[in-house]
């Protein structure tokens, strides 16, 4: 990217040199592809919640009550599997 300035004005002019084309772009979360199929969102969210399920389970192995593993849970797997199909439910 380089900036080009002309003198008789005053606006600096954004040229791109490359542009590149990708599969698919992470937008607030949400994983969109350039065939608009939910196939790559779901495998990074389950990715992402087979980890966070590994660290409850170390968690639990350290003593962490049932309570607060559900605390947890709650605001880690829950939240990320709600938050996508929330937004795009529709209302009465």
């Amino acid at each position: 990217m380089r900036l080009n300035e002309r003198s008789n004005s005053n606006y600096v002019q954004l040229i791109l040199d490359t542009q590149r084309q990708v599969s698919q772009i992470t937008a607030l979360g949400v994983v969109v592809n350039d065939r608009m199929t939910a196939s790559d969102h779901v495998t990074e969210l389950l990715s992402s919640c087979t980890r966070l399920l590994y660290a409850l389970c170390v968690l639990r192995a350290y003593g962490m009550s049932q309570q607060s593993l559900m605390d947890v849970f709650r605001a880690t797997v829950e939240s990320k599997l709600q938050y996508v199909a929330w937004s795009g439910q529709s209302r009465p």
